[in-house]
């Protein structure tokens, strides 16, 4: 057992880290929420590099595509921003405006196409966005039923096409993802 980090603004410090990823060279992606930067660990957790760029407010969570990193900002106004794996940025993908599709975001995934889709706790569903940011459809509603959200959290899609889904209420939801 080892561990890393303490409260600060510093290498290996952290200030509210959200969601950690694991990228294809085997290195551990942090998003460090209120330092506004991803932090990137070797396997024994030694400092490599920061990911940073003055778009990207408050990263929560952070996904891979086989060539790609894309990273969740949210708090302002959800956005997920698209880097090389060597960190540069390429693009941004807008996923509020357009009618304020996405309010609180803070957990998503990319399927096998690359959509993205992201759980919104405020709206009670589960946003499906195109790498143009068009919002492709949505899954779910406030109920207390199958294939209904309190407040959807953490989503992960399986290899199998399943999208696994926690919400507020600890429930675990299986879903199968339409059109995928």
């Amino acid at each position: 057992r080892k561990k890393v980090g303490m409260e600060g603004f510093g290498r290996r410090e952290f200030r509210y880290p959200g969601q950690l990823a694991i990228s294809p060279n085997q290195h551990l992606y942090v998003a460090d929420l209120l330092n506004n930067r991803i932090q990137i660990l070797t396997t024994t957790l030694e400092f490599t590099d920061t990911i940073r760029h003055r778009s990207m407010n408050h990263p929560v969570d952070v996904k891979f595509s086989a060539n790609e990193i894309y990273v969740l900002s949210c708090i302002d106004s959800p956005c997920v921003h698209v880097f090389t794996l060597t960190g540069e940025k390429t693009r941004s993908i807008v996923t509020r405006g357009k009618g304020m599709q996405v309010w609180c975001g803070l957990f998503f995934c990319l399927d096998r196409h690359n959509n993205i889709l992201i759980s919104d706790s405020l709206t009670h569903n589960i946003k499906v966005f195109s790498q143009e940011g068009d919002l492709l459809h949505t899954m779910g509603q406030k109920e207390h039923d199958i294939g209904m959200f309190d407040k959807p959290y953490s989503v992960t899609l399986l290899n199998n096409n399943k999208l696994i889904c926690n919400n507020s209420r600890f429930d675990i939801c299986i879903y199968f993802a339409t059109n995928n």
